[in-house]
């Protein structure tokens, strides 16, 4: 099924399941192959893997989409309901801030340290978390 979107010719799915859904589908040029994802890890220390697992199994949790918000569709809702009750729109451009650069693995202990608490069921409490970022 085609699906209109204006500007943006697609293609869609329709899924009847416990409600309608509609799938947005990709054409072929914009799928990566999965070799795309591979990463090199020979220059990866194993120190460096084991805090980025650890990170990783520290900041797992299960996910809440009610707590995200579209703010670009806000932002262009509120645009256009001033739009259309004529007010003039200013564009305002936030400035860009700088950011300065982090070491890997200082910013993965910072990580580390962050965590509240492990990923349910990680059987690492954060005492072991810190000892394994301290090592």
């Amino acid at each position: 099924m085609d699906l209109p979107q204006p500007g943006i010719p697609g293609a869609a799915a329709a899924r009847p399941l416990r409600a309608f859904l509609l799938h947005t589908l990709f054409y072929a040029d914009e799928v990566r192959a999965l070799d795309e994802f591979r990463t090199e890890v020979e220059w990866v220390s194993p120190r460096e893997l084991e805090l980025a697992d650890l990170l990783v199994e520290a900041l797992a949790a299960r996910f809440e989409p009610a707590k995200y918000r579209d703010t670009y569709r806000e932002n262009l809702r509120a645009m256009l309901d001033a739009k259309i009750r004529g007010e003039e729109l200013k564009r305002e451009v936030p400035a860009p801030v700088p950011v300065a650069v982090l070491d890997i693995l200082e910013g993965l202990k910072a990580s580390l340290a962050r965590a509240k608490k492990p990923a349910a069921g990680a059987g690492r409490s954060p005492a072991k978390l810190t000892a394994a970022a301290a090592r």
